[in-house]
């Protein structure tokens, strides 16, 4: 994966994604139950698969944040510098 669209691509899944669990429950806690009840509906091979996914996106995801923050800080900082443009 490399290049503007695959990067662009990559937060369009993120924005799918949070988008999706908003449409299975109104809260937090409903959302969560139907989540698990979809998957426990799944056949144990792609369980599996998905179990492997889903650990890798949320530590993956939950280590980015603070990042992902600082970086945001960070260009905060820059723009309100002296002599900025941009």
């Amino acid at each position: 994966m490399d290049g503007p669209t695959a990067r662009q691509n990559f937060w369009m899944d993120v924005h799918r994604l949070a988008n999706s669990l908003e449409e299975i429950g109104l809260n937090r806690e409903e959302r969560i139950d139907a989540a698990v009840n979809m998957f426990m509906d799944l056949p144990p091979t792609v369980r599996r698969k998905l179990r492997n996914d889903l650990r890798m996106v949320a530590v993956d995801l939950f280590d980015m944040l603070p990042l992902i923050a600082t970086a945001e800080n960070e260009i905060e900082v820059q723009r309100r510098k002296p002599g900025h443009v941009g």
